[in-house]
C-alpha cells in the first residue's frame, strides 16, 4: 500500500528527526566513555567485555531498526501490513536491552548483566554451532562461560545468576519500571502489540489493522486488511522515545560529572541537563592534588632507598590504575592551577586593606570563577562601594581587575583567612563559572532529594573544604559518614561524627569554648550531615543555631524534617534535571557531586599514597643512611683534607669551575624567570650563575664507535628522540615512542586511550602517528624498521629492542657504582648528568605517573649518595660536586628533605654559613608552599649545625 497521503503527527515528526541524526551519528566513531565516569568504572572491572560497548551496540541496533520503518515509509514510500512492526519489535527489544544494562545505579548490577548478556550470547552461539554442525573458531564455549563465571565470582555476583533463563519479557518489564515506576505497562504493551504483528496474530491485527469488508456469506465475512498510518506512526514514536531514554543513560553513564569538556557536543535528543560546564569542578581537581601531595610526603619523609608505594603493574591491578589516574591526570580544571591562589590572595588582601583603615569586612555571598581568568564576588548589600582591590562590576558584583595589586604570598599569609566558608557548589550553565557559596553568610543550606544524592554532593564540598587554602580555621565535622576520610586525608580539619547526639553535643561544646576562650577553637564550625535527621533532632539543631549569636556556625543537611525549622534556608534540588535560580543572584546553578565510582577511586589514591614505602631490593640497599650528627656542635667542624689543608681556597667560584654537572647550572632560571634550585646552590656558594658552562652532553648512553647508533628515547626530563636519523617529529610522537616502550603490547584502544584520556585518538589517527613515527626512527641496520608493522590484527603494538633508554642506562650505572662503593662514584655523577628535568616533563600522562614517581625516586637516592661520599673526607672529598649533586636532586623534586639536609651538611662542611641561611630559607619556603612543617631530623640538625661560628677560612672547597 502506498503511503502518499500519511499525516505525520508532531511526535512522529519530532520522532522521524531523531532517527535521521542518529543515523547519521552511526557513520561516525563511537562517542568515547570519559575517564571518571561509570561506565569508565564499569569497563576497568571488565575490560573484556566492556559494559560501554554492550549498551551502544543495543542502541545502535535499535536505531538501525527504526531507521529501516522510516526509509521503508518514507523513502520506498511503502506501508505494509505487518512487516513495519517486526522492525518496531526489534527496536523495542534492542533499546529495552540498553536500558535494562544501563539503568541500575548499582555497578555491580550493571556488570551482573552485562555478564548475563554474554552467557546468552555464548549459549546461543553454541546452540547454533551445534544445529549447523559448525565448528566455531577461537576459544571454545565452555572456557568462554567459565571465564564469565570467574568474573562474576571474583565480583561477588552469583554465577549461577549470570547463567540463568534470559528473558526478553523481564528486560521490558524492568523498562516499566524504571521509567514510569511500574504504573503504566507501556513498554509491555508496546512489546506485546508489535510481537504479536510479528508473528500475525489475530489479537493484533484484527485490533489495530483496517479492515474493509469485501462479502459476507453467513457467519463467514472476507475481510481486507491494512495498516493504519496513524497507529503505526505513533507506535514509531513511541519506540523511538524508548530509544532516546536508552541514549540518555548512556550519554549520563559515560560522561564524568568530575571531567567535562567545554566543548562538548550534545547528542540529538538530549537535554542541556546532561552537560556539565568543563571547569565546574574544582573539588576534582583538588581531590587530583590529594595523591601527589602524599607522594609529596613520602619523598620528603622517607630514609634513603625505599620506594614510595605504587600500584603494582599488570593484570586487573594496573588496568584500575590507568583508570584512577586519567579520571585524575586528565581534568581540565582551569580555574584552580590559578585562580583559586589568585582568589585567595584577593581575599586575604581585601582583609589587610579593611584592618589597615580599620574597617570591617564586607559580608560576601557568592564567588564566580571564570574560564576566562576573572574573579568577582557579590558583596550582601550589593549596593555597597566595592573595596580595593576589587572594582565595581555589573549588577552588584565586584570584579577583579587582572593588573589588581595583591598581597605578595608571604605577607599574604600573615592574613588570616577572612572568608574560611567559602566552597564551590556548583557552575554557571550559562557561563561555565564556578560557583562559590560562602556558607557563613547562608548560615544553613538544605539539600533536598535522596540521602544517595546528598552524600554525593556533601563529599565534594568536604573534600574541597578539606584541601582548601582558605579553610584552615574552619573546624567542620561530617554525621554519617566520611569516617574513612578521617584516616587517608593529609589534614586535620575535620572529624567524624556516627551519631546525631554525639554531633549536637560537640557542637555545644565548640560553642561554649569559642565563648569562654576565643580565637582557640578556630573561627568557624561547619556541621555536614548526609543522613536525614529525625524531627527532634532538627529542631534541637535550630535551637542551637539560635543560640550561637555571633558564633558562625553552618549547617548542611537533607531538607527532610530541617526545611520546616529553617524557613528562611537555601534549598538546593540536587537531582535537578536542569539548572535552578540560586537565590538573590542571577546564577542559573548546576550543582557538583562525587559519584560513588569517582569517590572510590579518590579515597584509592589516598589508601594509595598513605601506605609506608616499599624496602629497597638489590643494589639499592647500597644507598648510604645519613651521617649521624649525635655529636656536640663544637665536635662537628669538619677537618679538611691534609692534602688540601694547605692550598689556597677561593672565594668563589662559577659555574666553569663547578665541573661536574654544568647542564644544571645552564638552567640558571625557570621559565617564571625565578632561580632554580641549581641556581640557589650556586648562590648559597657564592658563585656566578651568569658565568658561561663548560658544553657537556645533557644525555649519554654510552656507546663504541663501531656500534650502530641506535637511536635513544630520553624520559628523563621533557621526552625526547635523540639520534632519530628520519624524519622530524613532533611531541606527540615522542609520547607514543615512551608508550609503546614502557607498555609494549596494548590494544589499540588502550593506547589510543592512554595517549590522550580526555579525547582518546581515533584508530585513523594512532595509524597516522605510527606512521610519523616509524619514519622518524627510522630502520636499523639490517634494514628492519624501529617501529615494526603489524602483520595482523593480533600483532602487538610494539617498538624495537635496538631502541634505547636513557632511563635503562641511568639504573645500570647507579646499580653497578651502588655494588661497587664509594670508589665508582664517578658513575653516579655520569648518571646524574643524564637528568635533563623531571621525569616524563611537567604534564604527566597518567600512564607514566607511577614511572615518573620510581624514577624521582631513585634520582634523589642517586643525588644523595654522591652528596653523602663526596663530603667524606678522603682523596673523593669534593663539596663542589657534592652541591651540584644536591641541586639536580631539587630539579627533579623541589621538596625531597633528604636532600635539604645534604645541602645543609655540605654548606656547613664549606664554612660557608650565608649559604646555610639561604639553604634552610628556601626549605622554609617550600614548606610553606605545600603546607607542612620540618621533619624532626631538620628540626634537630639545623641547630646544630647554626651552633657554633664559622670562620672565612674555611672557603668551598
Amino acid at each position: 500500500m502506498s503511503n502518499e497521503q500519511i499525516p505525520v503527527p508532531p511526535s512522529a515528526q519530532h520522532a522521524l528527526t531523531l532517527i535521521n541524526a542518529w543515523q547519521k551519528e552511526s557513520g561516525e566513531r563511537v562517542p568515547p566513555v570519559e575517564p571518571g565516569s561509570s561506565l569508565f568504572g564499569d569497563d576497568a572491572k571488565v575490560p573484556t567485555l566492556m559494559v560501554s560497548s554492550a549498551a551502544y551496540q543495543c542502541f545502535s541496533h535499535a536505531v538501525d531498526h527504526l531507521h529501516a520503518v522510516q526509509a521503508l515509509l518514507f523513502e520506498a514510500k511503502m506501508m505494509h501490513a505487518y512487516a513495519p512492526y517486526s522492525l518496531l519489535r526489534a527496536a523495542v527489544e534492542a533499546a529495552g536491552e540498553a536500558i535494562w544494562l544501563l539503568g541500575p545505579n548499582s555497578r555491580q548490577e550493571r556488570i551482573h548483566r552485562c555478564l548475563k548478556r554474554a552467557y546468552e550470547n555464548v549459549s546461543k552461539g553454541q546452540q547454533f554451532a551445534d544445529l549447523a554442525d559448525v565448528q566455531p573458531s577461537g576459544r571454545s564455549a565452555a572456557t568462554r562461560i567459565q571465564e564469565i563465571r570467574d568474573l562474576a565470582t571474583e565480583h561477588g555476583i552469583d554465577p549461577n545468576g549470570v547463567c540463568g533463563r534470559w528473558s526478553t519479557q523481564q528486560q521490558v518489564k524492568y523498562v516499566d519500571e524504571l521509567l514510569n515506576k511500574g504504573k503504566e505497562p507501556s513498554a509491555q504493551a508496546l512489546w506485546q502489540i508489535c510481537s504479536g504483528f510479528a508473528h500475525g496474530r489475530e489479537w493484533a491485527t484484527l485490533g489495530l489493522l483496517e479492515r474493509t469488508v469485501h462479502s459476507q456469506v453467513g457467519n463467514v465475512v472476507k475481510v481486507r486488511l491494512s495498516s493504519s498510518g496513524e497507529v503505526l506512526l505513533n507506535m514509531l514514536a513511541m519506540t523511538t522515545a524508548l530509544s532516546a531514554e536508552a541514549r540518555r543513560l548512556f550519554e549520563e553513564r559515560r560522561i564524568s560529572h568530575h571531567l567535562q569538556e567545554h566543548d562538548r557536543q550534545h547528542s540529538p535528543g538530549l537535554s542541556r541537563a546532561h552537560e556539565f560546564p568543563e571547569s565546574h569542578h574544582r573539588t576534582a581537581h583538588r581531590a587530583r592534588g590529594l595523591r601527589p601531595a602524599g607522594r609529596r610526603r613520602d619523598r620528603r619523609t622517607r630514609h634513603p632507598a625505599p620506594a614510595a608505594a605504587t600500584t603494582p603493574q599488570g593484570g586487573r591491578d594496573d588496568r584500575h590504575r590507568r583508570c584512577t589516574l586519567a579520571r585524575r591526570g586528565t581534568t581540565r580544571a582551569l580555574a584552580e592551577p590559578l585562580l583559586a591562589p589568585r582568589f585567595n590572595l584577593a581575599l586575604r588582601t581585601l582583609a589587610h586593606a579593611c584592618d589597615e583603615v580599620g574597617q570591617p569586612l564586607p559580608a560576601l555571598r557568592v564567588a564566580r570563577l571564570s574560564q576566562k581568568s576573572s574573579l568577582s564576588v557579590l558583596p550582601v548589600d550589593e549596593d555597597s562601594t566595592p573595596l580595593a582591590p576589587f572594582t565595581a562590576g555589573q549588577d552588584g558584583w565586584w570584579h577583579l581587575p587582572d593588573d589588581a595589586e595583591l598581597l605578595d604570598e608571604d605577607p599574604a599569609r600573615d592574613v588570616a583567612a577572612p572568608y574560611p566558608a567559602f566552597v564551590t557548589i556548583g557552575a554557571d550553565e550559562r557561563t561555565g563559572d564556578l560557583v562559590l557559596l560562602n556558607m557563613a553568610t547562608d548560615r544553613v543550606v538544605l539539600l533536598d532529594e535522596a540521602e544517595d544524592d546528598v552524600r554525593q554532593v556533601c563529599r565534594s564540598i568536604i573534600l574541597e573544604l578539606a584541601m582548601s587554602d582558605w579553610s584552615e580555621r574552619l573546624e567542620i565535622i561530617t554525621l554519617g559518614f566520611g569516617e574513612d576520610l578521617i584516616r587517608l586525608l593529609p589534614t586535620l580539619r575535620f572529624g567524624y561524627r556516627q551519631k546525631t547526639e554525639h554531633a549536637l553535643r560537640d557542637l555545644a561544646d565548640w560553642m561554649l569554648a569559642s565563648v569562654q576562650l576565643p580565637g582557640e577553637s578556630g573561627d568557624a564550625y561547619l556541621l555536614v550531615c548526609a543522613s536525614s535527621l529525625d524531627p527532634d533532632s532538627a529542631w534541637q539543631l535550630a535551637e542551637m543555631l539560635d543560640k550561637a549569636g555571633d558564633l558562625t556556625v553552618m549547617v548542611i543537611a537533607p531538607a527532610e524534617h530541617t526545611a520546616r525549622h529553617f524557613a528562611d534556608a537555601q534549598v538546593l534540588d540536587i537531582t535537578a534535571t536542569g539548572p535552578q535560580h540560586l537565590d538573590g543572584t542571577d546564577v542559573e546553578l548546576i550543582i557538583q557531586r562525587i559519584d560513588d565510582a569517582a569517590y572510590q577511586q579518590i579515597t584509592t589514591d589516598l589508601h594509595i599514597s598513605g601506605q609506608p614505602p616499599h624496602p629497597a631490593e638489590g643494589a639499592w640497599q647500597a644507598v648510604p643512611e645519613e651521617p649521624h650528627d649525635s655529636a656536640p656542635a663544637s665536635q662537628m667542624r669538619p677537618t679538611p683534607p691534609a692534602e688540601e689543608a694547605g692550598a689556597p681556597q677561593p672565594a668563589s667560584l662559577g659555574p666553569a669551575d663547578l665541573g661536574v654537572f654544568p647542564a644544571r647550572l645552564a638552567m640558571g632560571s625557570g621559565a617564571d624567570g625565578k632561580p632554580t634550585e641549581a641556581s640557589a646552590a650556586a648562590a648559597a656558594a657564592g658563585a656566578d650563575t651568569s658565568s658561561p658552562a663548560r658544553p657537556q652532553r645533557a644525555t649519554r648512553v654510552p656507546q663504541t664507535a663501531a656500534e650502530p647508533q641506535s637511536p635513544i628515547l630520553s624520559v628523563l626530563g621533557t621526552v625526547q628522540i635523540i639520534g632519530a636519523t628520519g624524519s622530524s617529529y613532533g611531541p606527540r610522537e615522542a609520547q607514543l615512542a615512551a608508550l609503546l616502550h614502557f607498555r609494549p603490547g596494548r590494544s589499540a584502544n588502550t593506547l589510543c586511550t592512554d595517549i590522550d584520556p580526555l579525547n582518546p585518538w581515533t584508530h585513523r589517527t594512532l595509524n597516522t602517528r605510527l606512521g610519523d613515527l616509524r619514519r622518524a626512527l627510522g630502520d636499523d641496520p639490517e634494514g628492519n624498521p624501529y617501529v615494526p608493522r603489524r602483520a595482523s590484527l593480533d600483532d602487538p603494538y610494539l617498538l624495537s629492542p635496538e631502541v634505547r633508554c636513557d632511563w635503562t642506562e641511568f639504573k645500570a650505572l647507579a646499580e653497578d657504582a651502588l655494588v661497587n662503593g664509594p670508589a665508582d662514584v664517578a658513575l653516579l655523577e655520569e648518571a646524574l648528568s643524564m637528568v635533563r628535568g623531571r621525569p616524563f616533563g611537567t604534564h604527566l600522562l597518567p600512564w607514566a605517573e607511577p614511572l615518573a614517581q620510581e624514577m624521582v625516586t631513585r634520582i634523589i637516592d642517586v643525588a644523595h649518595t654522591v652528596a653523602q661520599w663526596r663530603t667524606e673526607p678522603g682523596h673523593r672529598h669534593d663539596l663542589v660536586a657534592a652541591r651540584q649533586a644536591v641541586a639536580a636532586g631539587l630539579e627533579v623534586d623541589n621538596s625531597a628533605e633528604l636532600l635539604y639536609r645534604d645541602w645543609f651538611r655540605i654548606e656547613h662542611a664549606s664554612g660557608n654559613r650565608s649559604g646555610l641561611h639561604i639553604a634552610i630559607s628556601r626549605l622554609q619556603q617550600v614548606n610553606r608552599s605545600i603546607d607542612t612543617s620540618l621533619e624532626l631530623e631538620t628540626q634537630n640538625l639545623i641547630p646544630r649545625l647554626l651552633d657554633f661560628p664559622t670562620t672565612s677560612t674555611q672557603a668551598v672547597t
